[in-house]
């Protein structure tokens, strides 16, 4: 009975340095968690990066942010700021790959980065017409007789 009652004794003062230790041992979790944020800002978020790797794609996701967050030019808030600067660095990009393109002689790329920045307003120093007859040109030197 006495050395039940010891190891009894033995496996309690266990039990309660387990329990000290595992209760004041570890951080509270909430200390580490990102702060929470949005469904509009982790979307503002993706759209951001987009703009770097794929301007078309995120001028497309802008188009859908505003229709879907139903925001207007009208409202002077962070959110629309920032979805001008977006759309604005993304359309830069384009009138870049449409250099690129047109330098090239890529006429296929031309046309669709011309008609997604024609999509969002943007002017460029070329038109439609121009690029259809530099195509058009190129076509006939490689013996292409449309």
């Amino acid at each position: 009975m006495i050395r039940i009652m010891k190891g009894l004794t033995k496996f309690s003062i266990l039990l309660f340095f387990f329990c000290l230790i595992s209760c004041a041992g570890f951080p509270d979790q909430e200390e580490g968690l990102a702060p929470p944020k949005t469904t509009g800002e982790i979307r503002l978020a993706y759209i951001k990066e987009q703009v770097d790797k794929n301007p078309v794609w995120a001028l497309d996701l802008i188009g859908a942010y505003r229709k879907a967050y139903k925001v207007d030019n009208e409202t002077g808030t962070a959110e629309v700021k920032t979805l001008f600067q977006m759309e604005n660095d993304a359309a830069e990009k384009l009138k870049n790959f449409l250099d690129k393109a047109i330098g090239d002689e890529k006429w296929d790329e031309a046309f669709s980065y011309f008609r997604s920045l024609s999509a969002i307003g943007v002017q460029y120093e070329a038109n439609e017409i121009d690029l259809l007859l530099a195509a058009a040109k190129k076509k006939l030197e490689e013996g292409n007789n449309l």
